[in-house]
């Protein structure tokens, strides 16, 4: 709903689909997200803002239905840090 959906490349093992942004979403002009024609995951995503800057994230190495140990979300600040919770 927030975004217009095109399909913008297609090779032989990955598609790509472009995503932009039907109001104003904090200077993003578009997304492009590369997914494997072979495992249907997502491996690549790129962020295009208002100011021409490119942030490019590739995917490797994806790991599925691993046991995540539950202490890695749980964040404890360090010391002297002040936390500021919203109300």
């Amino acid at each position: 709903k927030e975004f217009g959906f095109s399909e913008k490349l297609t090779t032989k093992d990955e598609v790509s689909f472009e995503l932009k942004p039907k109001k104003e979403i904090a200077g993003v002009e578009k997304i492009n997200i590369t997914v494997s024609k072979l495992t249907h995951y997502i491996v690549a995503i790129e962020i295009f803002d208002a100011l021409g800057n490119i942030n490019k994230i590739n995917l490797s190495s994806i790991e599925t239905n691993i046991v995540i140990d539950k202490k890695m979300f749980n964040f404890v600040p360090p010391r002297g840090v002040e936390v500021v919770r919203t109300p």
